[in-house]
């Protein structure tokens, strides 16, 4: 009878211990999609998964779809995946294109889905996001602005600079070469003998002044038939 209540107690004792010290069978699968890498932590060994099989791209969006059918029995089950930083879940109409229940954080660059359960032996869990990588459509339309703005901002340098030098050489310029200058300007371009015909001047006289305007690297002379093509240099 004394051995009997001394036994009784101790099963009771090693049974209790027995179970908390049980090992918990568990899985964790982390996908990280920035850097393409797969993280796997239980205590069984599974096999192994390539992110690129569970990712299919969809028109200018990405649509991730995890299958998995469980060769073990886990307690506990988890499955994270990354999104690539500064990327945005896809909405339809007012709801995220997500699998639920689905826990979702971030920490201010990228997003962090986590899906958790008990698995089956057997059994399968399927989870699934859709979305799109913002980044990319921001650098893009971020290039675009930079390049317009640089090119309107070397245009306008360039035609200020232009008019400064056109204006100080005007100030400095005989009254000879501004005539010439002037209808060069207004023609666009102009041949030589058209221009001593205007002015009513002779050969010697007119193309004395051209190649003063042509030193002073204001206009731009060709051979064109037996006289010269001139235009704005």
């Amino acid at each position: 009878m004394f051995m009997r209540k001394i036994i009784i107690p101790l099963l009771i004792f090693l049974l209790l211990m027995n179970t908390s010290y049980a090992q918990e069978n568990y899985l964790y699968i982390t996908m990280d999609m920035s850097n393409n890498v797969v993280d796997i932590d239980s205590n069984y060994n599974v096999r192994e998964f390539n992110i690129e099989d569970y990712i299919n791209k969809i028109g200018n969006e990405y649509f991730f779809t995890f299958s998995y059918k469980s060769e073990y029995s886990f307690d506990n089950f988890k499955l994270k995946i990354v999104l690539p930083e500064e990327s945005i879940i896809s909405k339809n109409q007012d709801a995220l294109i997500v699998s639920r229940p689905v826990k979702i954080s971030t920490d201010g660059r990228k997003i962090y889905l986590e899906w958790s359960k008990q698995l089956g032996k057997n059994e399968e869990f399927t989870a699934f996001v859709q979305y799109k990588a913002k980044k990319f459509e921001l650098n893009y339309i971020l290039i675009f602005i930079i390049l317009i703005l640089s090119l309107t901002s070397f245009f306008v340098g360039y035609k200020i600079k232009l008019f400064k030098k056109e204006r100080f050489i005007r100030k400095i310029m005989p009254p000879d070469e501004k005539k010439v200058f002037d209808i060069i300007k207004r023609e666009k371009e102009v041949t030589q003998d058209d221009i001593r015909r205007k002015l009513e001047w002779s050969k010697t006289k007119t193309s004395k002044i051209i190649r003063n305007l042509e030193i002073k690297e204001l206009i731009v002379k060709k051979p064109y038939k037996k006289t010269n093509k001139l235009k704005i240099k």
